[in-house]
């Protein structure tokens, strides 16, 4: 009777929980699951996924591209381009990509506020973002080399000392600028933070409280600088002349 008992129990560990001890599937496998069922118009359960991946670490530019364009079968516009837009960091070359943001951008109602930026300010924001962080990097290191080499080599060779002031003053400037990009580009990075509204529509107050009177408001897909953030508020500046406090539920931080 025991034996019968014993048996008994350990056939109920080995089936009920029969899940428990199944092969996890790896995040390609997941990946691929969220495509079919965004294939097959289950888009719901494809965003479930996608988030589930993203929530584990995984991030790609197929990956946010995907789950854009799975939003946007919701009709959840702004969470598309907030997708879109992260996606634009790990494939900045796609075409479809930025012909999807510029479709949904085409399709909502709105004009985004101008700001007066002076040329000088346009074309070196234009120069810093013409690479990345780590191009900048490189570039710097690379200049200081050379200039090293050559003022090494110029004080070896006195026919050669004219020459390497001029080329080494060159480099100089060269590396001064890709430094110069590369520190502004990582203090952009680190404290300029964007995000797009992801609600229909979200009063801005002038203090991050509901009593606060309304500022300006919001509409889905508008994007605002995020400067910081108070409990359950979310400090955003739309311009110099346009700032306020939203709730955090409404933006989301690209």
């Amino acid at each position: 009777m025991k034996l019968i008992m014993r048996c008994a129990f350990i056939a109920i560990i080995l089936i009920i929980p029969g899940t428990t001890f199944s092969r996890a599937e790896t995040p390609d496998e997941i990946f691929n699951t969220a495509n079919r069922n965004y294939d097959e118009d289950r888009f719901r359960e494809a965003s479930v996924l996608y988030e589930s991946l993203i929530s584990d670490g995984v991030k790609s530019g197929n990956l946010y591209y995907n789950l854009g364009n799975t939003y946007y079968k919701l009709g959840k516009k702004g969470k598309a381009l907030v997708n879109y837009e992260r996606a634009a960091k790990y494939i900045p070359n796609n075409e479809d990509l930025f012909a999807n943001i510029s479709f949904i951008r085409a399709a909502t109602d709105f004009a985004p506020p101008l700001e007066r930026q002076s040329l000088i300010y346009r074309v070196w924001t234009g120069v810093r973002d013409a690479f990345r962080l780590k191009t900048w990097f490189i570039f710097s290191v690379v200049f200081f080399s050379s200039v090293c080499l050559l003022m090494g080599a110029g004080s070896l060779s006195y026919g050669f000392q004219a020459r390497s002031r001029v080329i080494s003053g060159i480099l100089l400037l060269f590396f001064m600028i890709s430094l110069a990009a590369f520190i502004d580009g990582y203090n952009a990075k680190k404290y300029f933070r964007e995000g797009i509204v992801t609600e229909p529509e979200a009063e801005v107050r002038y203090s991050p409280s509901f009593t606060g009177v309304v500022a300006f408001k919001l509409v889905e897909g508008m994007k605002a600088q995020i400067l910081g953030k108070d409990g359950a508020w979310t400090h955003i500046r739309l311009s110099s002349q346009k700032s306020g406090w939203v709730e955090s539920g409404a933006i989301e931080a690209i």
